[in-house]
């Protein structure tokens, strides 16, 4: 006879954190598997009551300001999941888990003030990155939303990976 297989039971706080945002809070070695600040959608609810997604653009400057890449993104996307799938030369080699520079990007000034303030781990990080500037940030940490549209991101000429470091 087989058993029904049950997933742990979560603490009174994870109940209280679900019931209060809607998201699952994972035990810390779970969560990196199924990061839902990642994996969910922002939009406009429609009368459905599904999620409607909405598009915006982000400019994408070469490292030699030669070239200029303009991809389409849907709000909630992140940064650097679009500069891959844009064919953009991040490696991105912790999978966005703050543990390497190698996603590092340049944003232009202009839009530097709008986007959410660096936490404290990402400017330890950026720290080590090559080429940083004030502007720096890590692509993975930067969920677009629809103030975003017209961003506009300098690929550095080079990046370090600060893995295990």
């Amino acid at each position: 006879m087989r058993q029904r297989v049950r997933a742990p039971q979560p603490c009174v706080a994870c109940d209280w954190f679900e019931r209060r945002t809607g998201e699952i809070l994972y035990p810390l070695g779970i969560r990196a598997l199924y990061d839902t600040r990642r994996n969910r959608t922002r939009g406009i609810i429609d009368q459905s009551g599904g999620r409607k997604a909405i598009g915006l653009k982000v400019h994408f400057i070469s490292p030699d300001g030669e070239t200029t890449q303009t991809v389409e993104a849907k709000a909630g996307s992140n940064l650097l999941e679009v500069a891959q799938n844009a064919g953009q030369p991040l490696e991105g080699t912790c999978e966005g888990q703050m543990a390497c520079s190698t996603c590092h990007v340049v944003i232009a000034k202009e839009w530097f003030d709008k986007l959410p303030v660096a936490s404290d781990d990402e400017e330890d990080m950026l720290d080590l990155a090559s080429g940083a500037r004030r502007t720096s940030r890590l692509s993975c940490q930067i969920d677009l939303t629809a103030e975003m549209d017209g961003l506009v991101v300098h690929i550095p000429a080079e990046s370090r990976n600060m893995q295990g470091i």
